[in-house]
């Protein structure tokens, strides 16, 4: 979306399937999720679509996908801005996978990283705006826009953060 709210022609979010195994990848902030969240989590994924088995065996291998991204000059250029809705772990994530290595031990280490991402999100300009607020889909009834997709989707959530 440009400066003028207008989209590009054709397709303008892509979700990106990365590998995941069920067993091995469901973490929160280092420790393992309590069961029944997990359980929880699972099902309204797939209940959204996700297909973890699919994932599991043709997903893109993270440490390629950040190859690549940072070869086509995405990730540290000045004049690109990352835009998202409630974005901590996303950013945890993505420092994760650029870096090859886990998340930082000291929170002023994760900001100083973070300063890479110049981040405009979505939930926290809400604070700004008092009759907003809510998930990202109550977001979006409140300003009558349309959701393209379904919910949980990487591609229709960012194309509705995009839109809110």
């Amino acid at each position: 979306m440009n400066a003028q709210g207008k989209y590009p022609p054709g397709t303008s979010t892509w979700p990106f399937n990365f590998k995941f195994n069920l067993t091995e990848d469901m973490y929160a902030q280092g420790e393992r999720v309590h069961f029944h969240a997990r359980y929880l989590l699972y099902k309204l994924l797939t209940t959204s679509g996700i297909q973890f088995k699919k994932r599991e065996e043709e997903g893109i291998e993270t440490q390629y996908f950040s190859e690549l991204l940072m070869s086509l000059g995405v990730v540290l250029c000045e004049g690109v801005k990352w835009l998202s809705f409630h974005s901590g772990y996303d950013f945890d994530y993505l420092i994760k996978i650029f870096t090859n290595s886990n998340f930082p031990e000291k929170e002023l280490d994760f900001f100083e990283i973070l300063l890479f991402f110049p981040d405009i999100d979505v939930k926290y300009l809400m604070n700004s705006c008092k009759s907003l607020k809510g998930i990202l889909q109550e977001v979006a009834e409140q300003l009558q826009l349309e959701r393209l997709g379904p919910q949980h989707q990487a591609g229709s959530n960012s194309l509705l953060t995009g839109m809110a």
